[in-house]
């Protein structure tokens, strides 16, 4: 995010944008090296400056262009959930199991444009396994919602198909050495 002069006219006066943040937490641990936790959040800020482009597409040269401006003043909150699971399932072989969903709860549409950049919905488990107390093999997977990009409206239609400002969503496996 943003900050700029507010519009006061005095060029040295800056708004600071201003934040509040409640987290509500609950976690169980089982003696059986088990650990389940709920999170809840509520994010409220206001006084923001963002940015907003609007990019159109040339296909003689397979190029964007556009223009950015800024709009301050802007205020919203966005609410989520969080879930998540810890199980020991052997003394080599562990496990961990996450889920995140948060939505937009207030604000107007250039709150909603913003985070509809990033993914509503999140999932992924990973294992991992300890043949010995200095080595560890961690197989991971993630899957992540669509996430629209209102920059690029009407995208796919301007090229034609080869491009689109919904990406879809889509599972992940990381492969790391």
């Amino acid at each position: 995010f943003l900050s700029l002069p507010d519009d006061s006219g005095d060029s040295g006066h800056h708004k600071p944008s201003r934040y509040l943040s409640l987290d509500i937490l609950w976690r169980h641990d089982r003696e059986s090296g088990s650990a389940f936790e709920v999170r809840s959040y509520l994010r409220k800020f206001a006084d923001l400056t963002l940015e907003r482009s609007d990019f159109t597409f040339d296909p003689s040269d397979i190029a964007w262009s556009g223009s950015t401006s800024l709009t301050s003043g802007i205020s919203g909150g966005v609410a989520g959930l969080r879930l998540t699971a810890d199980h020991r399932i052997s003394p080599r072989l562990d496990g961990h199991f996450s889920f995140d969903t948060r939505a937009v709860v207030m604000g107007d549409r250039l709150i909603h444009d913003r985070w509809d950049t990033r993914p509503s919905h999140r999932a992924g488990i990973r294992l991992r396994y300890a043949p010995v107390s200095t080595f560890w093999l961690f197989l991971q997977a993630t899957y992540r919602s669509a996430t629209t990009w209102a920059e690029f409206s009407g995208a796919s239609a301007m090229s034609g198909g080869l491009f689109s400002e919904t990406l879809p969503s889509h599972p992940s496996i990381p492969l790391e050495y």
